[in-house]
C-alpha cells in the first residue's frame, strides 16, 4: 500500500489566489513520488469552467475533499477547522499530516502521526499560542518556511523550537510544458517591445510601477494578466481617467493558471517589481519581508 498524506489547506479551490496554485501543485508533486494524497480545501468558485485539475494544469492523481463556507467570518472559519479533519478521515487514515492551515492541522495533530506545518508569513499573537501547542506535541516533525528571513522570525517567536526542526524551502515551479496556443494570445505589434506582468494587483505587487512605466515608455506595449474584478475595474478606470495614454497598457484580466504560461511566452520581458511592503490577499498582512514569490520561479522557467 502507498504511504498516505493528508494535506490541510485554507485555500479556496478553484480560485484566483496564488496559494491555491501552490497547494494544488504541491499535492501533485507528492502524488508523483508515490504518496496517496487527500487535500482538504474550501469550496471555491463553482462557475469556473472545467474541473479543478484542468483549471490548475495538474494530473488528477490525488483526491480533494471540500467544505462549503457560508462566509469569511470567524465562526465559518472555525467550522472549517472542525470539518476538514472529519472529511479527510472519511477517505483515508493518513501516515503523515501536512499543511498550511494551522487550525485544522492542529486538530489533526491529535491523530498521533507525524505533522509538518508549512507557513509563508509571520504569525499573529493568537497564532503563536496555537503554534506553541503544536510545536510541543511529540509527533510534531517539522516547520517549513519559504525564506531565511521567515526562519529567523520564527526562531525569535519560538526560541524553544530546535533549529533542526525548521526547514527553509523557497518556492518553486514545475518546468514549463508544451503550450497549446489556440491563437487568442496574439498580443504582438510589429516592431514594438512586449512587456508582461502576471499576477495579482494588490498593493506592493508592482502594478503601480508597471502603470508608471507604460506612461513613460509609449513605444513599449505592457500586458497585465491577472487581478480580481474589483482591482481590474479600479486600475482600468485610473489608466483611462488620469490623462495618460492607456493604449499601450492592456489588462487581460484573470486567466486560468494552466494558461498563464502562454502569456509568459508571448512577451519579450517579464516584470516582478515588488515593493518593500507587499499586501497579501485581502490586505490582511504585509508579507514583503518573508516572500519567496512563485511568480519569479515561473518566470525563470
Amino acid at each position: 500500500m502507498p504511504r498516505s498524506i493528508a494535506y490541510f489547506s485554507g485555500s479556496k479551490i478553484p480560485s484566483r489566489d496564488a496559494n491555491s496554485v501552490h497547494v494544488m501543485r504541491m499535492c501533485a508533486a507528492f502524488a508523483r513520488t508515490g504518496w496517496e494524497v487527500v487535500l482538504a480545501a474550501i469550496e471555491g468558485n463553482r462557475n469556473v469552467a472545467g474541473d479543478d485539475f484542468e483549471t490548475y494544469g495538474v494530473a488528477p492523481r490525488f483526491r480533494i475533499v471540500k467544505h462549503a463556507m457560508s462566509s469569511q467570518g470567524l465562526f465559518s472559519r472555525l467550522r472549517y477547522t472542525r470539518a476538514a479533519p472529519k472529511l479527510v478521515r472519511q477517505v483515508i487514515k493518513p501516515d503523515l499530516v501536512y499543511g498550511r492551515h494551522l487550525l485544522s492541522l492542529s486538530v489533526a495533530s491529535r491523530w498521533g502521526v507525524p505533522v509538518i506545518f508549512e507557513t509563508h508569513q509571520a504569525p499573529s499573537r493568537l497564532e503563536r499560542l496555537v503554534e506553541r501547542r503544536l510545536f510541543g506535541r511529540p509527533n510534531f516533525a517539522r516547520l517549513v518556511v519559504i525564506s531565511e528571513a521567515l526562519r529567523d522570525e520564527y526562531r525569535r517567536c519560538h526560541p524553544d523550537l530546535p533549529a533542526r526542526r525548521i526547514l527553509v524551502a523557497p518556492d518553486a515551479a514545475d518546468p514549463p510544458g508544451p503550450v497549446d496556443d489556440d491563437g487568442d494570445v496574439c498580443i504582438r505589434r510589429a516592431g514594438r517591445l512586449q512587456v508582461g506582468y502576471v499576477g495579482h494587483l494588490y498593493p506592493g505587487k508592482g502594478i503601480e510601477m508597471v502603470a508608471a512605466l507604460a506612461r513613460h515608455l509609449p513605444d513599449v506595449d505592457f500586458h497585465v494578466v491577472g487581478g480580481t474584478e474589483t482591482d481590474l475595474a479600479r486600475w482600468r478606470a485610473g489608466v483611462n481617467g488620469n490623462g495618460a495614454n492607456g493604449s499601450n497598457l492592456v489588462f487581460h484580466g484573470h486567466v486560468p493558471a494552466v494558461r498563464t504560461e502562454a502569456y509568459r511566452r508571448a512577451v519579450d520581458v517579464l516584470l516582478a517589481p515588488y515593493q518593500a511592503s507587499v499586501r497579501s490577499a485581502g490586505g490582511r498582512a504585509d508579507i514583503g519581508r518573508w516572500m519567496s514569490p512563485l511568480k519569479i520561479f515561473e518566470y525563470m522557467g
